[in-house]
């Protein structure tokens, strides 16, 4: 008896389709954090919390930001507010950096350092 290829390709397909739907991005991060300063034309970002020494670095809006946790520590103004709330994370084409929460659009959750 002749076993038809038909059914085996429409099987692949179909699998191929599911494996496809499992691995897209999800929805947190297809709107992935990234730096903002309503102000100006860039945001501070620092190799330690505080910026003890001035913002180490400033970042073009539109950065992405990868926030890997936070810490509370020195108050900060920024984009219309206060906030005493520092995330520590990747910065894109920078490294690993700190950076006041008011400065950071689309957090997502994450831990305490």
């Amino acid at each position: 008896m002749k076993v038809q290829k038909w059914p085996r390709l429409i099987m692949a397909l179909a699998a191929l389709a599911l494996l496809a739907a499992l691995f897209q991005p999800s929805q947190a991060s297809a709107a992935s954090s990234y730096l903002r300063n309503n102000s100006s034309s860039y945001a501070p970002a620092c190799d330690a919390i505080n910026c003890p020494y001035g913002p180490g670095y400033l970042v073009r809006n539109g950065t992405g930001f990868t926030m890997y946790c936070y810490q509370d520590s020195s108050w900060r103004y920024g984009n219309g507010y206060w906030t005493n709330r520092w995330f520590k994370g990747w910065v894109n084409g920078l490294g690993v950096e700190w950076v006041p929460s008011n400065y950071v659009i689309n957090q997502t959750r994450v831990n305490r350092c």
